[in-house]
């Protein structure tokens, strides 16, 4: 067996332009959600029959779990079955967008979002000594807009809803949810900086 060669000056600095030129995830969340490409969820049989009924893709919903999963990925392994209904309802309320359901029906689903999610947050709570820290890391001030303003920033952050955005899957009446709750975001995040600076909004 022949030893390898070692690596010229040319062949280390092409190496570098091509890592340089990847198109992996750049983001922090991006990788993490990489790093679940492998994962799926074994949905129970009475899931699986509700899929049917709604004429739906199990891929669809499994790459929205897996999208939840990266969001909380710092509460760790032992929340994934609180996680796992937050992503049945989040994926629930995609599906409902895609197919022009009623908008009575999303706001049904958003205040179920609401409860779980902060459902979530309790048992997270109770779990970790240091949750006020890493949630404050990881959301910062949306936390302290309410259960809505949290679920909306959840929702930007999902891969699936971003990449069905930019290919203008999303109905109209979804499309102008989204871009308020950007809208939203945006303003929470310009209001934390002026208090944090001391500053004054100048409108």
């Amino acid at each position: 067996m022949t030893a390898k060669r070692p690596l010229t000056v040319p062949q280390i600095l092409a190496r570098r332009r091509n890592a340089r030129r990847s198109t992996g995830p750049r983001t922090e969340e991006g990788r993490r959600r990489a790093k679940l490409n492998y994962r799926s969820l074994e949905l129970p049989e009475a899931a699986r029959r509700r899929l049917e009924r709604l004429h739906a893709d199990p891929r669809d919903f499994q790459r929205v779990w897996r999208d939840v999963l990266a969001v909380f990925a710092f509460m760790g392994p032992e929340m994934e079955p609180c996680l796992s209904a937050v992503a049945w309802d989040f994926w629930l309320k995609q599906h409902c967008a895609l197919h022009a359901f009623q908008h009575m029906d999303l706001l049904a689903i958003e205040a179920r979002l609401d409860k779980s999610l902060m459902a979530l947050l309790h048992v997270y709570k109770l779990s970790n000594r240091k949750w006020r820290f890493c949630l404050r890391r990881e959301f910062g001030p949306f936390l302290e807009g309410g259960p809505g303003l949290f679920r909306k920033a959840v929702e930007l952050r999902l891969e699936s809803n971003q990449r069905l955005a930019s290919q203008g899957k999303f109905p109209q009446q979804y499309q102008s949810v989204l871009e308020a709750a950007v809208a939203e975001v945006a303003d929470v995040l310009i209001d934390s900086a002026f208090d944090e600076f001391g500053l004054q909004d100048p409108a």
